[in-house]
C-alpha cells in the first residue's frame, strides 16, 4: 500500500509517503480496521508536531482511495497571511515550513529507532541550524560512543506522551500478521520500521529515567528467531510475547556452525536482562531487553521436567 502525502502551505510544499508492506498488502488483504486507526493516528501525530513547532499553522489530512489498498493523502498546512512574515523571520522557533514539519516527524521516527538499538543518549550538545528547514539541530552521544545529529524538536517530541501514543498507533499495523513494515519518506530521506521495531516502539515510554535493569534466570519459549546481525527473537514466557535481542555470541556461532539446531517452540533457560520502569500512570512495567546467555536448550519435541 502506498499513501502519498503532499504537505502544502502558503509558502511551499513537500512530498510525504507512507507505505505498509507485507504479504497482506501484496494480496490486498490488509484489514481496514488496522488501516483506518493508523491513518487517523498519523494525522494526530502531525497535529502534535504542528502544535509544538508551529502553533499558528493549521493542518488537515484528507485521504482519497486510488485503488484497493492504496491511498493518496493530502496533508494541508495553511498559515494566515498576517503571520507569514513572522514565521519567515523566525523559522527556528515558529516553523511554517512544510518540509520542516515532515522532517521533524521523520527525525522522531529515526530517533526512537536509535533509542531502541542504542539506549538513551548520555550527552546532548547544540549543533548548527539546518539550512533546508530552518530547524535547530542537536548532536546526541550514546553509551557505545556513537553519535547522531537530529532536530531538537524531534528529541522534544519523544517526551510528549500524546505524540508517542499517535506514533505507536501509526506503526501498529506492522506488528500484525501479514504486515512486515511501514516506511515513511519524503524527497530527502526514508525511515523503515520493521515488525521488531514497531513492537519496541509500542513499549517505549518517555518515563525512561525511572528505570532499573537487572539480569535474571528464566525459562522462555522461542516462537521465531532471526539469524541476521542485530536481529531479534520473538519469545514468550507463557504469559506475554515480545521481541528480544540475543547477545550470546557463542550460542549464535553454534547456530551458524550447525552445532545447535532450532525448531519452532523450542524451550530455553536463559540469563535475561530485564528493565523495570514506572509508567506515566504510576504503574510498574517490566520489559525483557536481551538474552545475555543461553544456559540450556531443549527441543519442543522433548517434554522433560521444566529444568
Amino acid at each position: 500500500m502506498d499513501s502519498n502525502v503532499t504537505v502544502l502551505n502558503s509558502e511551499n510544499s513537500a512530498n510525504f509517503t507512507v507505505k505498509y508492506d507485507g504479504i497482506a498488502l501484496q494480496s490486498h488483504e490488509m484489514d481496514v480496521k488496522q488501516l483506518a486507526p493508523a491513518l487517523l493516528a498519523l494525522s494526530q501525530a502531525f497535529e502534535k508536531i504542528q502544535a509544538h513547532t508551529a502553533p499558528n499553522c493549521v493542518i488537515s489530512l484528507k485521504a482519497k482511495a486510488t485503488r484497493e489498498g492504496s491511498f493518496n493523502i493530502d496533508l494541508i498546512a495553511s498559515v494566515a497571511n498576517s503571520i507569514v512574515d513572522l514565521f519567515t523571520s523566525n523559522p527556528v522557533n515558529a516553523v511554517a515550513n512544510a518540509s520542516a514539519i515532515v522532517g521533524v516527524f521523520l527525525g522522531a521516527v529515526k530517533l526512537v529507532k536509535h533509542f531502541l538499538h542504542k539506549g538513551a543518549p548520555v550527552k546532548q550538545t547544540p549543533d548548527k541550524t539546518d539550512e533546508r528547514t530552518g530547524l535547530e539541530c542537536v548532536k546526541l552521544e550514546f553509551p557505545d560512543g556513537s553519535k547522531l545529529t537530529t532536530y531538537k524538536a524531534s528529541v522534544e517530541l519523544l517526551t510528549n506522551e500524546e505524540y508517542l501514543k499517535a506514533l505507536k498507533a501509526t506503526v501498529e499495523p506492522a506488528t500484525s500478521d501479514g504486515v512486515d513494515s511501514v516506511t515513511f519518506s519524503d524527497d530527502y530521506c526514508a525511515e523503515t520500521v520493521d515488525s521488531e521495531e514497531a513492537y519496541g516502539i509500542s513499549q517505549y515510554s518517555s518515563a525512561s529515567a525511572k528505570t532499573e535493569e537487572s539480569t535474571v534466570e528464566m525459562v522462555v519459549q522461542a516462537l521465531d528467531i532471526s539469524f541476521r546481525d542485530g536481529g531479534r527473537w520473538r519469545i514468550t514466557d507463557g504469559v506475554k510475547t515480545q521481541f528480544v535481542q540475543v547477545e550470546d555470541r557463542d550460542f549464535i556461532k553454534r547456530l551458524n556452525d550447525g552445532k545447535e539446531s532450532f525448531r519452532k517452540n523450542d524451550i530455553y533457560k536463559v540469563a535475561m536482562l530485564i528493565r523495570k520502569s514506572i509508567d506515566n500512570n504510576g504503574m510498574l512495567t517490566t520489559q525483557y531487553v536481551s538474552i545475555k546467555q543461553v544456559l540450556e536448550h531443549r527441543t519442543a519435541s522433548s517434554q522433560p521436567p521444566l529444568f
